[in-house]
């Protein structure tokens, strides 16, 4: 597909009510045409994309500023294994591990990922 880009997002719904229900949806997203496809429902909740062969997990986010990616990478099967990455938004860089034994989000507590200031000068 050389034109579409196509980005795999999983959207979690939930229908929270007084059952407290969740549904959770697996959805295709064609960025040029903005045509959204569900390919996988469930009732019940599940995270992704754990179960992708890269092993990056759901734990993502976007700096402050918009310039930095920071993501969270399961190198085995214990989920203690996780380490945080951070690379330019545009992915012109090759991931730089920033954190060991970590799967939160740096920007959600900044004082405990100093080396974040310092990712961001060349």
């Amino acid at each position: 597909m050389k034109a579409a880009l196509i980005l795999l997002l999983c959207v979690f719904q939930s229908a929270v009510a007084q059952s407290d229900a969740i549904r959770s949806l697996r959805r295709t997203v064609e960025v040029p045409s903005g045509r959204i496809t569900t390919v996988y429902a469930e009732n019940g909740h599940f995270e992704a994309p754990n179960c992708a062969a890269d092993k990056v997990n759901n734990d993502h986010g976007i700096s402050p500023d918009g310039q930095l990616l920071v993501l969270s990478h399961e190198a085995g099967q214990d989920w203690l294994s996780s380490s945080i990455y951070i690379l330019p938004i545009d992915g012109a860089a090759v991931p730089r591990r920033v954190a060991f034994v970590a799967y939160v989000v740096p920007w959600q507590f900044p004082a405990a990922f100093p080396t974040l200031d310092a990712a961001k000068t060349p």
